[in-house]
């Protein structure tokens, strides 16, 4: 089966700088320096944390700039960025972070590692990350500022908005519509053609038979709506 080049369209000699310095910053890190192209150079975080990230050893001794000044240190022609934050603020603080980066000129870049299987017609945006062993069919299309763990299935036609996170072991059926900053969690189900709206944030284990609504909190099998909102978890 042909594999297209998640990097043909990408510029793999400028160096990347990591936002971030959690467990999910560090993984990022991580996969580039072994299974990508690309050369990370250090990471970069909210001013209050800078002192904690550079006092941290699992950043491997690389150099972690404040973001708010990342511009004195490194500008948008000395490296590239990838925000690898999960989903805190039901992904609203990684979105935030991905829209300042782009105003200010810099380019986002996507990694899909070596042991993913995606078909040629893909479309994948910026600032995308897909781990091993996830599977994406023919005619999916994934936006901008998405994370995608380990043995993900994205189906035949599903469509997935900006801003998503999808954890380890999530199986969507075909035509799968999933809103913009949407999280699913460990190991949910997604019946085929289900719309998931916006902000949805479906639990560990749930199994979705039916549309959602905005904001919404879904848990069990079948799932169902709770009283708690989505941006409250």
């Amino acid at each position: 089966m042909p594999h297209p080049d998640p990097y043909a369209s990408q510029d793999t000699q400028t160096p990347v700088v990591v936002f971030g310095a959690g467990r999910l910053a560090q993984l990022a890190a991580y996969v580039l320096g072994h299974d990508s192209p690309f050369e990370v150079i250090g990471h970069t975080v909210d001013t209050p944390y800078l002192a904690m990230a550079q006092a941290d050893p699992a950043l491997g001794g690389l150099p972690v700039f404040p973001f708010e000044t990342l511009e004195d240190h490194l500008g948008p022609n000395e490296c590239q960025l990838l925000i690898a934050l999960g989903y805190r603020q039901i992904n609203g603080l990684r979105q935030a972070r991905f829209d300042q980066a782009r105003a200010r000129g810099y380019r986002l870049i996507s990694y899909v590692s070596s042991q993913a299987t995606l078909w040629p017609n893909v479309a994948i945006g910026e600032n995308v990350m897909v781990y091993e062993q996830t599977v994406v069919q023919p005619f999916a299309h994934i936006g901008d500022n998405c994370l995608i763990r380990s043995s993900v299935h994205l189906s035949h036609h599903v469509h997935v908005e900006d801003h998503v996170f999808i954890a380890a072991g999530v199986v969507t059926g075909g035509g799968v519509r999933v809103g913009a900053r949407t999280c699913l969690g460990l190991g949910a189900t997604i019946k085929d053609g289900i719309v998931l709206a916006s902000q949805t944030f479906v639990g560990a284990g749930s199994l979705v038979l039916a549309d959602t609504e905005f904001n919404g909190l879904y848990l069990g099998q079948p799932a169902k709506r709770q009283q708690k909102q989505a941006d409250e978890v």
